[in-house]
């Protein structure tokens, strides 16, 4: 079969050469390549893909050197490499000097020993290192990254090192295990320390962290030239196996709530106090997330977090994975009501339908809720009064009519603690879900928000809407939408760098040379599932984007399924195991990768805080016509650049800031070679200014001026020379102080 495959292949390469000779004239089929001739004939397209930039790599031998390009692409000898867009190629290809030219498609692609999601988001130019510029490849090395998760096969081969001579786990905390000793300060669960107990103490409930953690830290080891390598490679390993406090409770909105903020805050304690006994910088991954609590950095668990954060100590999460599931509605009332349609987008699935909603009112506010029960043709069978916040702190009824019965049950709070707004929890149950339809009342004023998760025992999905098959109110009944989407846990805390998704790939050759594409989908684009912002209080989120749709990482071996086998794309024997890596699409992929970013940062500058990580990635972040030109709530600050991160985070070592610890502004690169850039954290509408002094106080650069509304401002100090240097920043009574180093060879 594969010979035969081979053979139509061929074929059709040879079919698709000739015709493309044929059409190409003569004085062009001389110059060009069978593929570069086919290329300008057909243009961009499945045979060749561009990149997310819409460009395309073009290799031209130049008749002399003289004849090269200047300062463009990389040179070896008179032949150039071009990264180019498709017409600035058809300008190129009627240049005389053109001896041969050349352009890479599908058909003689070279098969990547790295996986794209590094490429996409600079990584494989970090590990590099020395050839790309930095003073040393950063593959993570003495940063602790802690995955907080299930499901980890703790001897899968990518938890060794790039040659399997070293385990890389440093301590495994089972919390759901209860064979040995808890962790010291902890009364629950197992803690493994050393690396033979950790690699028999797997957990094979599910695949995710294995998965997760691949993505962040793998090594790769076992995969040719450890193509499916992770982020951060070179990183120690903490695992900590998330505990179900009420292990009655399976996945599922409740259970989410029920069973993980508490061990979650524990398992971030555990890494980093791990982290201080070792004197290690960390970073945590929490590819886990919900829809209960108020979405504005208020929670519980973000002001948990909020005490676990500081300098090296960084908490990584996913954004969530509901932007295409209208399960977040607001509106703003004074003192009329809204209605919307509450639906679990499984309800075909089931013989009954049931909804966990939450929602929040303004504070200091009330908030009523009321549910009625329609059929398919529109008539009312059930309205019930509607609850206030303020009322009994519990409402549990059932009423039936005929055969249809409705129940719910709400959790009502006239003022939560921490924002003092009003909080009904509401759990709604239809017996029959093929011909009634819930509807929820809304009252109160000032704005309100909610979020439908799905069934109340189940891991589904929840809408609002405004029209159901047989009830149709659009424009009158709300509907939900894909903003306001992000998630508790990884989505809206102030101390949680927020991670969304965007488009790995959109094809790929699994483990049986099998060529698969999913082309509907758009490389570099946001992913349609990745949750949207803003937080309810109004902050950006997700912080930043990265590559989530369509990632190859580390399975579970024990929980491969046959499913997987299409987005399985290699395979490799190890420990007398098949081991397996397989594509997944998720914020939860995300996440790690940003994580990963972050850990190599931290090698690069272990005491950085939240707050500078955030604005590193925001002035280095890749914005395009895909992100768009300024920060969103789509792809956060942009798509995560690792390279221009890892740089910015090391001049940052050199800089000895005075005044707010917060910066408003960033200088890099710091040390400079030759020309610095000034960029504001924030938007400013008034010019700010710049003086450079010696250690002396004498002036060396005139002062400049500059009016500034979130772009870089950039200045040649080339003139300088090597030493130690002042700079000033003033804006708006603000005042930042710090050392500029310039350093040329």
């Amino acid at each position: 079969m594969l010979k035969k495959v081979g053979l139509s292949f061929f074929m059709v390469l040879f079919y698709i050469v000739v015709f493309a000779q044929q059409k190409i004239e003569k004085p062009l089929s001389s110059v060009l390549s069978p593929m570069a001739a086919l290329f300008f004939e057909e243009g961009p397209g499945r045979l060749f893909p561009s990149d997310y930039e819409g460009k395309h790599w073009i290799t031209i031998q130049w008749k002399t050197r003289d004849c090269i390009i200047p300062n463009t692409g990389s040179i070896y000898s008179n032949i150039q490499f071009l990264n180019i867009d498709y017409n600035e190629f058809k300008d190129l290809i009627s240049n005389p000097c053109i001896a041969y030219c050349d352009v890479a498609g599908r058909l003689n692609s070279p098969r990547l020993l790295n996986d794209t999601a590094r490429v996409h988001s600079r990584v494989n130019q970090v590990h590099d290192g020395l050839n790309n510029g930095l003073p040393a490849a950063f593959k993570g090395k003495n940063v602790i990254v802690g995955i907080v998760d299930i499901g980890f096969q703790t001897n899968h081969p990518t938890f060794y090192n790039a040659d399997g001579t070293v385990y890389r786990v440093k301590k495994f905390w089972h919390q759901n295990n209860g064979s040995g000793a808890a962790p010291k300060g902890f009364a629950y669960g197992t803690e493994f320390s050393i690396s033979s107990t950790i690699q028999s103490a797997r957990d094979d409930d599910g695949t995710h962290g294995t998965h997760v953690a691949g993505i962040s830290s793998g090594s790769g080891f076992t995969t040719p030239q450890q193509k499916f390598r992770g982020m951060a490679p070179e990183s120690d390993l903490v695992f900590v196996t998330i505990k179900y406090s009420n292990d009655t409770l399976k996945g599922s909105a409740l259970g989410d709530y029920v069973v993980a903020n508490p061990t979650i805050i524990d398992a971030y304690k555990y890494v980093f106090d791990y982290a201080a006994a070792v004197k290690k910088p960390a970073v945590t991954n929490l590819s886990w997330g919900m829809h209960t609590g108020p979405h504005d950095g208020t929670s519980i668990f973000d002001k948990a977090v909020e005490t676990l954060s500081g300098r090296g100590k960084i908490m990584v999460g996913a954004n969530g994975n509901d932007a295409g599931n209208q399960m977040h509605v607001t509106t703003t009332l004074k003192g009329d009501t809204a209605y919307t349609f509450v639906v679990d987008r499984n309800r075909k699935d089931y013989p009954d339908e049931s909804v966990y909603c939450d929602l929040w009112g303004a504070p200091g506010e009330n908030l009523g809720l009321n549910i009625s029960l329609f059929d398919t043709l529109g008539n009312l069978l059930i309205e019930e009064p509607y609850v206030f916040a303020s009322g009994a702190p519990v409402v549990k009824r059932t009423i039936a009519k005929g055969s249809d019965t409705i129940s719910y049950v709400f959790s009502c709070q006239k003022s939560y603690v921490n924002n003092q707004k009003p909080n009904i929890l509401a759990l709604i149950r239809c017996s029959n879900s093929s011909k009634c339809r819930i509807r929820l009342g809304i009252t109160g004023k000032g704005t309100i928000h909610g979020w439908n998760s799905g069934q109340v025992y189940r891991w589904t999905s929840g809408s609002f809407l405004d029209k159901v098959k047989g009830n149709d109110y659009s424009g009158k009944y709300l509907a939900g939408t894909a903003s306001g989407s992000m998630g508790e846990n990884g989505g809206t805390g102030k101390q949680t760098l927020s991670v969304g998704s965007y488009v790995n790939r959109n094809n790929w050759i699994d483990y049986t040379a099998t060529y698969r594409a999913q082309n509907w989908l758009k490389t570099g684009e946001v992913s349609v599932f990745s949750s949207r912002g803003p937080t309810a209080d109004g902050r950006m989120k997700p912080d930043i984007g990265a590559p989530g749709q369509m990632i190859a990482s580390a399975v579970n071996n024990k929980q491969f399924a046959g499913w997987m086998g299409d987005y399985t794309l290699y395979q490799s024997q190890f420990n007398g195991e098949t081991q397996y890596w397989t594509m997944f699409s998720g914020t939860s992929m995300a996440a790690p990768h940003a994580a990963g970013i972050v850990a190599l940062m931290l090698e690069a500058n272990p005491s950085l805080n939240l707050n500078e990580v955030r604005q590193i990635l925001r002035a280095t972040a890749i914005l395009d016509d895909l992100t768009g030109n300024d920060s969103n709530n789509n792809f956060g600050y942009g798509r995560i650049n690792a390279f221009d991160a890892v740089k910015l985070a090391l001049s940052m070592n050199h800089t000895q800031n005075i005044g707010s610890v917060d910066n408003k502004f960033i200088l890099y690169p710091n040390p400079s070679a030759g020309f610095i850039y000034i960029r504001a954290m924030e938007p400013v509408s008034q010019l700010f200014n710049v003086q450079l002094t010696d250690l002396q106080g004498r002036n060396v650069m005139n002062t400049f001026s500059a009016p500034f509304g979130g772009g870089t401002i950039k200045a040649d100090i080339s003139g300088l020379s090597n030493g130690i240097y002042l700079y000033t920043i003033t804006c708006m009574g603000y005042k930042q102080t710090g050392k500029l180093i310039v350093q040329r060879p």
